[in-house]
Order: C-alpha cells, then structure tokens, then sequence
C-alpha cells in the first residue's frame, strides 16, 4: 500500500473528496477487494444470505449492511440492495443496484446530507461486479457499527441512526423519504462515472 495517502476526514472540505481519497486506499486494499467482491456475489448473484460468514450489522426494507474485512483504518461496509418479504430477511430477494438515477439519487442524498450538516458517513462510493448482461453496484461506506461492536438504533424507515457508543446521530438512510429531487442527482451523479468507481473482477 502507499502510505503515503492518507484518509484524514477532518482535513476534506468536500464530501466527494473524502471518497476520493479513501478511494485510492482502497484501490490498492487486496483484502478489501477480494472480501467486497465476494460479498457482492453471495448477495447479489447467489442469494446466500444465510452464509455464516457475511457480518450483517444492519437493514431497512429495500437494502442489507454488511461489514467488510480490510487493510483500513476506518471500519467499511457495503450497502447493498436487497428487500425483504413480509419484514422477512430471509425470505426476501437480491435487486442489484445499477450505475443508473436511482444509485446517483442516493449518492447525492448523502453529499447532500453533508452539505446540510446531518451527519452522513465520512464517506460514500460505488462498487461493481459483472454481470453477463450488465454491471451489478454496492454503496461502499464507513462502517458506523465498527463492524458490529456497537449498537446503530434505527428502524427501517427512519433516516437516521443513533450510535449507543457516543450517542451520535448520522444519517444513515436516503430510502425513507425518497422522492425525485433533481438536486441529489445532479450532486450524485459524478460518482457512478467508470473512472471514480472500484471496478471488483470476478
């Protein structure tokens, strides 16, 4: 790894520049890597929601959190789509995110939630795997249960979490209140371009 990059949160001005920077850690994190890529075809491809291996430290109705091993410093985890049958995990089925307005609509609920002030995870990026026809996208994002050694209260449906640790609210979820707003697209958009995503080969 290049240590001479660092991911310092208290010295990025911008929201998206955070992720670029923890993007270029990242790039270079073989465990991360392979750990991601798993992941997202247990998930996404083989449905094995049940692999005692996969550390779930979180869920709404549309989506899973999963906390991923890495080479990091800052705890990381992929949020990825998934919704559940009758509040039944278990039951439910894989819908992939897709580089498409849905996914920038949520990348830029967060920056926008940034900008506000609300307290998002230090950062947000996207993940991709392919897939025979198209390509199959995750939320990487900080780990704000420090995979599982803290408590996040948030019900599905709600937009922020509270972390028992240091009673801290984030904002956590950009579902609950989803409406089109043209903003978070325009905002979230610079993010599903090839170039600033982390491309997993299978």
């Amino acid at each position: 790894m290049n240590n001479q990059i660092k991911f310092q949160p208290e010295n990025v001005s911008e929201y998206f520049e955070g992720w670029m920077k923890m993007r270029a850690l990242l790039l270079q994190d073989q465990v991360f890597r392979l750990n991601a890529g798993q992941t997202m075809r247990k998930i996404y491809i083989d449905n094995l929601i049940d692999d005692p291996a996969l550390n779930i430290v979180g869920q709404g109705y549309s989506h899973i959190i999963i906390s991923i091993q890495s080479e990091q410093d800052i705890p990381i985890a992929l949020r990825l789509r998934y919704h559940r049958n009758d509040n039944a995990l278990r039951e439910g089925q894989p819908v992939p995110y897709k580089l498409d307005d849905l996914l920038a609509e949520q990348m830029g609920a967060y920056e926008k939630a940034f900008l506000e002030s609300l307290n998002p995870p230090r950062f947000v990026g996207v993940l991709t795997i392919p897939d025979e026809k198209d390509k199959l996208a995750c939320i990487v994002t900080e780990d704000l249960s420090a995979q599982g050694k803290t408590v996040l209260l948030s019900n599905p449906g709600q937009v922020f979490g509270l972390r028992l640790s240091d009673r801290l609210r984030f904002f956590i979820d950009p579902d609950p209140e989803f409406e089109f707003k043209q903003e978070h697209l325009n905002l979230g958009r610079k993010y599903l371009q090839a170039d600033l995503t982390i491309e997993l080969i299978n």
